[in-house]
């Protein structure tokens, strides 16, 4: 140990630290490390500054940091500027909740674990690195858009194509975005803009893997939203209809996961619902001021979307002991259902046509889809003595 404390005296002597320098360093670096011929600090291990530390320095104390083979994390301080930080970061590189911090230049050029600048005053992503190993977030900023972010994340796949560790994710989650401009095109990953100013999709991702998380914004469209996604939530914005969004929802990650949520929207059409969910839920209702959704129209999709699924779920929605706002539900539900279906279906199968449609033939909210049915002229008086005896009860 002499021997050592004599090297580490020499190297301090060197490179003329002072004595709070030499503590920081002690105190920060878990692991190994060594100035370089350029004077800067290489680390083997996890260096970590954080508020039980060092929490009202507002730099590194004049150390300049090259190449750290593990973590680093900077968290609860006062620091200003990235001035500093290493070059490169073979593990997470965490700068979270410094709340003097504005400004990400001077980032690492690459780093190969996740990169977490959330919970800072951070005004623009300019200086980040284009790309990061696995996750990203920026979430609990000032941004109003998202140019200068990452363009990829590299997260690495078994031979199943399932993320290996946690799924990797872009989460620029509660900011003050009005646009996605400088979203990546493509994401291997989910992307979670929740609880923004937005009020369209467009510049966002054209293709997200997994979860695509929209909701607590302003839209009033989803157009600009990927054609396919594995999990898509759009819960408590401005829409009307579900127009611009997925078409095919698929989990292939988590089978029976594949959920398309849009409760708490003032939605009067379901025109541009999912053509297909493939093991999961569609969800539409209310949410209250806690967040809790409340009267649920929830599909359970076996397999794929059908039809049957929707008439059955809004049979059980019109029963006369559910509650009046869940008709109110259940007729805005009628919309997920094209005419043309049963039309196509009177040629083919017209007993199964009859029967499907002797529920909800008089039923309030179908008047739009009824008037649009054309029954065969030979299959009329079957199909009014059907409907006839639903009515008194067979």
């Amino acid at each position: 140990m002499k021997h050592i404390k004599l090297y580490e005296d020499k190297v301090y002597s060197k490179y003329n630290l002072n004595n709070m320098q030499r503590s920081f360093l002690a105190n920060c670096i878990d692991g190994t490390w060594k100035f370089n011929k350029d004077g800067e600090v290489d680390i083997i291990g996890n260096f970590l500054n954080d508020s039980d530390w060092y929490p009202h320095i507002e730099g590194f104390m004049g150390i300049r940091f090259n190449n750290v083979e593990g973590d680093f994390c900077v968290k609860g301080t006062n620091i200003k500027s990235l001035e500093g930080v290493p070059k490169n970061v073979t593990g997470t590189f965490e700068i979270t909740k410094n709340h003097n911090l504005t400004s990400l230049k001077g980032c690492p050029k690459e780093t190969m674990g996740s990169f977490n600048c959330s919970n800072n005053v951070l005004t623009s992503l300019e200086g980040c690195p284009e790309t990061i190993g696995k996750g990203f977030s920026c979430a609990n900023n000032k941004l109003t858009n998202l140019i200068g972010g990452p363009k990829k994340i590299a997260a690495e796949y078994n031979k199943e194509n399932i993320p290996v560790g946690l799924a990797p994710i872009y989460s620029c989650i509660d900011n003050k975005l009005t646009t996605l401009e400088g979203a990546p095109e493509e994401l291997d990953s989910d992307f979670d803009c929740r609880l923004n100013q937005l009020t369209t999709l467009k510049n966002g991702p054209k293709k997200v893997k997994y979860a695509y998380k929209c909701s607590g914004n302003k839209l009033t469209t989803l157009e600009g939203a990927p054609k396919k996604v594995g999990r898509f939530s759009c819960v408590g914005n401005q829409l009307r209809t579900l127009e611009g969004g997925p078409d095919i929802i698929e989990n292939t990650i988590k089978p029976g996961s594949s959920n398309y949520a849009c409760e708490g929207n003032p939605i009067i059409d379901f025109k541009g619902a999912p053509k297909e969910i493939i093991n999961g839920h569609f969800t539409y209702g209310d949410v209250s001021a806690s967040g809790v959704s409340n009267n649920i129209f929830n599909i359970f999709l076996v397999e794929t979307w059908t039809v049957e699924g929707i008439l059955k779920q809004i049979d059980w929605f019109n029963e006369d002991e559910i509650g009046s706002r869940r008709r109110e539900i259940a007729k805005v539900a009628y919309t997920l259902i094209d005419p043309e279906y049963f039309n196509e279906l009177f040629t083919t199968n017209p007993g199964k046509a009859i029967m499907m449609l002797k529920n909800i033939w008089n039923n309030k909210g179908f008047e739009r889809i009824r008037n649009n049915i054309t029954v065969p002229e030979k299959y009329k008086n079957q199909f009014a003595l059907v409907v006839d005896l639903k009515k008194l009860g067979f």
